[in-house]
Order: C-alpha cells, then structure tokens, then sequence
C-alpha cells in the first residue's frame, strides 16, 4: 500500500508541475508533455494559448492522485478492497480530468486557429 501511495503522490506531483507549467505559457509546441493533436500542432501562440485554458483542469487531476495517496497513507485501511478502491478512485478521476483538458485543449486550439485567420 505505501508503494501504490507514493506512486499516486509521483504521479500527483507531474501532473500539478505540467499544470502550472501550461497555466504560464512555458510549453514549447510539440512539448511531450502537452496534448498533442493535430489542432493544437498549427502554431507556437495556438498551442500555448489552448494549453494555458486547461493548465488548471490538469492541476486538479495531480491533486486528486494526490489525495488519494495521502488517505492511503494516513488511514490504514482493514482490507485490500478498501486501498483498492481508493487507489481506482484517485486513477478514475485523473483519468477523466486529463480526457476532458485534452478534449477542452482541442476544441479551444480550433476556435483561436479560426478566429485569427477568419474562418467560420
């Protein structure tokens, strides 16, 4: 269980430093650590403008690996499915934060592409 916390706290940590790093614009296009899909690859200003919109999103997922190793750590649990659940809990809800940020990422680098070329 202390492995499978301090994975979830690792795992915490990356994802709250990627968030801050997107949130300042520090992101280089074609970063490994950005969402790399065809919308947000046009350009350096789309991908940092889109990526700055969802740092915050990736911020709360890290913080939820983060609480889920935390309660592992510091409330023993009686049984294996008590840690197991908490453990699929913290992944679930990093999970579907980093798929709604890449989502929102995508959609936010078509909207800045069109509106600085004027298409519709």
């Amino acid at each position: 269980m202390i492995i499978t916390a301090l994975a979830l706290f690792i795992v915490g940590i990356a994802l709250m430093f990627n968030g801050l790093q997107m949130r300042k614009k520090r992101l280089q296009l074609g970063s490994t650590w950005g969402f790399r899909t065809e919308d947000t690859m046009v350009s350096d200003a789309v991908w940092k403008h889109s990526h700055s919109s969802v740092g915050l999103t990736v911020m709360f997922a890290g913080l939820g690996a983060e609480i889920a190793g935390a309660i592992l750590l510091l409330i023993p649990a009686q049984s294996v499915t008590v840690s197991l659940t908490v453990t699929l809990c913290g992944l679930a809800w990093v999970a579907l934060l980093y798929l709604a940020a890449k989502s929102r990422a995508s959609e936010m680098a078509t909207r800045i592409y069109k509106s600085s070329t004027g298409r519709r």
